[in-house]
């Protein structure tokens, strides 16, 4: 366990010696980070309005964007003192928890050596390092330093199902809710696959009666914040105008394209060759074991 934290710690060892990566996604968090810190400090803990933007007339970002985040960078803030050691300490924390959350996940049927190295691929691994170095998608990096631990969890009430599994299922989920919406969607269909997959046979039942049940808690504990997103989410007219197709997902698909000059697209395409490659070893030696058993 260890090694997993040493090497997340390392993995911030650029942004420590040279800097934070800026760019407009940076930008935009600090936007939100920053008045929801001075909110939280006046005493309004989960304000509605961003009065600093548009000129002044302000906009609804709280209201819909995720704030597991911000109030994390927050909470580094008022530790410090100031944004910049908040930023270092915020993104080493998340870096730490992502490993471990892996090392926690694989430990549930693997050696301690074999979740460590899992711990540690999942910290290199190329589109995690990107969230942080390159896109600067700093609540989904967050949330990906989270859901190892919603599937870590599935995997314990598949195995065990007791009660206490079923509360860090919520808690693990809930947090996940409130770091990140699209990961919520994507990492819940994997849970929901993942779960199908392990469940014990003549069991399913009451496996999936306290899946339910941690999923079902991890919601009413982030409610607070959905209920109200999803009341309001005819107020988004996201891209209507001054339309950008580059952030349009309708026109942004992997390898539909190779050309640098949709460096969206070029990119992922980059990002996801270097994560298949990923899986080349655990071909080569499920390939190898399959020799040796015939």
């Amino acid at each position: 366990m260890l090694c997993v934290v040493v090497v997340a710690v390392l993995a911030l060892a650029p942004a420590m010696l040279r800097g934070v990566p800026s760019n407009i996604d940076l930008w935009n968090h600090y936007r939100i980070a920053l008045p929801l810190y001075d909110a939280v400090r006046n005493g309004d803990l989960s304000p509605g309005w961003l009065a600093e933007s548009s000129g002044g007339y302000g906009d609804p970002s709280f209201r819909f964007y995720p704030p597991g985040a911000y109030y994390l960078l927050g909470a580094a803030r008022a530790l410090t003192g100031e944004w910049y050691a908040a930023s270092l300490l915020a993104f080493t924390l998340l870096s730490i928890l992502g490993g471990l959350g892996v090392y926690f996940w694989a430990r549930a049927s693997l050696t301690r050596q074999q979740a460590m190295w899992a711990g540690i691929f999942f910290t290199l691994m190329p589109y995690h390092v990107n969230e942080l170095y390159q896109a600067f998608m700093l609540p989904e990096y967050a949330g990906c330093s989270v859901l190892p631990f919603c599937f870590a969890f599935v995997e314990r009430i598949c195995r065990r199902r007791n009660t206490r599994d079923v509360v860090g299922l919520a808690a693990s989920f809930a947090v996940l809710v409130l770091t990140h919406l699209p990961l919520t969607v994507i990492g819940g269909l994997g849970l929901l696959a993942y779960a199908l997959f392990r469940m014990e046979k003549g069991k399913r039942v009451a496996t999936l009666l306290r899946l339910a049940s941690g999923a079902a808690l991890g919601l009413a504990a982030s409610a607070f914040y959905w209920v109200t997103m999803l009341a309001e989410l005819s107020w988004v007219r996201t891209n209507t105008t001054q339309a950008d197709l580059s952030v349009d997902y309708r026109y942004n698909f992997l390898f539909q394209t190779f050309s640098p000059e949709n460096m969206n697209v070029w990119w992922m395409n980059f990002i996801a060759f270097a994560t298949l490659a990923l899986v080349l070893p655990g071909v080569a030696l499920f390939a190898r074991g399959s020799l040796k058993r015939r």
